[in-house]
């Protein structure tokens, strides 16, 4: 059995736009004035320009080698099974805790109908116990219609994209006109009033998140039709529309907000954190616009949830390809589904939920690990170019060895900048992961000389590079490293872990051996 070629340029398109524009908007916005002021206009600007340096590099990727589980088997075929695993489980960590993040949004908004559903302990909204066991149903009515083909996903994926766009858009052009409130953007603490630090903070932080999903459809690569054309366009594109849809949003919320809701520090304290869009709707009278903001709080979300769900089993699907994982969640149902993989995602998103009751953090912690798997991309391009110049490249990045650089930069400042709290706990995480891929090998019985320990290298100088660095830096740390000497200490240490990275990588019968192992196309 194989997968079925079942997704066009607009069902790529809408799949991409539907992992950006899910609970992002509901609560990015508001979350990121905190952090920033008015000046979250350019937090969104920065994170954008950084996601699209690197969405470049998995445009030439994926349209060369468009294939299922694409993140997995790009570190495959460049640095072997040790660096395969460690992407992909980072990946796949993110990935899998997509879709509870998003029903968790869903299920916060509901508590402002039933009390019940959520608490506030802090400034922070969390589950309450029936939240969660709510969380638990969505989260399976998504995962059976998961079950039923990418046919059906995509039917209702490209139903509700446009919805996905243009309510938002409204809903956000009605409140930011009601109340032309222009001084906002120089009042109170003036334009930036937490400085260059509180604008990156606001970058990583919940902006990045709501630009993650342009990735997630490098995973649906042998589902798409004429992938070779069809992936650069929807990996860039649906990044640049993402970026222009939530400035526009950000600008219209900032001039929206009365003057009696602000304060110096823009901590927003007035308006509710279990739904500030919906609460801002309501102090400035906008009833109808309440019942729209109620009605898109379950349909957006409930559509990224959706996706995810589809693209985090076809990373299953390769991992276990990559004989890294169990061989079962590779296996396929009747609608050419990998369906234990997505029944094994449920039940991971179940505990995550239950883990993570608080949707602010659940998302960091999300954040960073898709930003670590994501190094991958900008480090492969550069293998490929080596070991394979001769391959075919519908897509070609121009000045690539540069362009590859910063985008490895633009990961290494996009991880540092959620804070030494996140980074630590990745680090834990990516011991519990080795953990379990040692027990899986030895398990199965299986030999380990094709490891390939001495290729993964560059990933562990990296994170433990990174650990030091945000332990003794400025976010989150314990301030030892000031602000702008820690970019440039980070900027060092990314050049010489693609320096490590560029003299680790296979040799090429090294990857034709991986080729034929994880079944890719690439000596085609």
């Amino acid at each position: 059995m194989s997968f079925q070629k079942s997704l066009s340029l607009y069902g790529v398109l809408a799949t991409s736009l539907s992992c950006m524009i899910g609970s992002g908007w509901l609560f990015a916005s508001f979350i990121s004035m905190q952090y920033a002021g008015p000046a979250a206009i350019i937090s969104w600007i920065i994170g954008g320009f950084l996601i699209i340096l690197i969405a470049l590099t998995y445009a030439e990727i994926g349209a060369m080698l468009p294939v299922e589980g694409g993140i997995a088997r790009y570190a495959q075929l460049t640095y072997g099974s040790s660096t395969s695993f460690i992407i992909s489980w980072f990946a796949w960590i993110s990935s899998g805790s997509a879709a509870p993040s998003e029903v968790q949004a869903t299920i916060i908004y509901l508590s402002q109908y039933f009390s019940d559903l959520s608490i506030t302990k802090g400034l922070e909204p969390m589950l309450t116990t029936k939240g969660t066991i709510i969380s638990y149903l969505l989260l399976l009515i998504f995962t059976v219609i998961n079950l039923y083909g990418i046919k059906i996903v995509s039917y209702f994926n490209n139903s509700m994209a446009l919805w996905k766009v243009m309510i938002p858009l409204l809903i956000s052009l009605v409140i930011g006109g009601s109340q032309l409130h222009f001084e906002n953007f120089y009042l109170y603490g003036g334009f930036a009033p937490h400085g260059i630090k509180g604008i990156l903070m606001a970058v990583s932080t919940t902006i990045v998140f709501s630009y993650l999903g342009f990735r997630e459809i490098t995973s649906l690569g042998s589902e798409i039709q004429n992938p070779q054309k069809t992936m650069p366009y929807a990996v860039v594109g649906s990044v640049l529309f993402a970026m222009l849809f939530y400035v526009l949003i950000q600008g219209l919320f900032i001039i929206s907000l009365p003057a009696e809701y602000l304060n110096n520090s823009w901590t927003l304290d007035k308006i509710n954190y279990s739904s500030p869009v919906l609460d801002l709707s309501i102090i400035l009278g906008l009833s109808w616009i309440s019942s729209l903001i109620y009605l898109d709080s379950m349909i957006t979300p409930s559509g990224t949830a959706l996706i995810y769900i589809t693209t985090s089993s076809r990373l299953n699907y390769a991992i276990s390809k990559n004989v890294q994982a169990p061989r079962f969640l590779g296996d396929l149902n009747s609608y050419d589904v990998p369906y234990k993989s997505i029944i094994t995602n449920y039940i991971i998103g179940c505990f995550l939920l239950g883990f993570f009751p608080s949707w602010q953090l659940l998302v960091k912690f999300q954040t960073t690990a898709i930003i670590l798997a994501y190094t991958i991309g900008p480090l492969s391009l550069i293998a490929f170019r080596q070991l394979y110049p001769n391959l075919k490249r519908p897509f070609k990045l121009p000045q690539y060895q540069l362009l590859s650089f910063l985008a490895f930069y633009s990961c290494t400042l996009l991880i540092y900048w959620t804070g030494w709290e996140v980074i630590s706990l990745m680090s834990i995480v990516l011991m519990i992961g080795v953990a379990f891929f040692m027990s899986f090998r030895l398990y199965t019985n299986q030999t380990l000389p094709d490891l390939h320990f001495s290729s993964c290298i560059w990933i562990i100088y990296y994170i433990l590079g990174l650990t030091i660095i945000s332990f003794f830096g400025s976010y989150g740390g314990n301030n030892l490293i000031e602000l702008g000497y820690d970019l440039l200490l980070l900027l060092l240490h990314s050049f010489i872990t693609q320096s490590i990275s560029n003299k680790s990588m296979l040799s090429i019968y090294q990857s034709k051996e991986q080729s034929k192992l994880c079944h890719s196309p690439v000596n085609a």
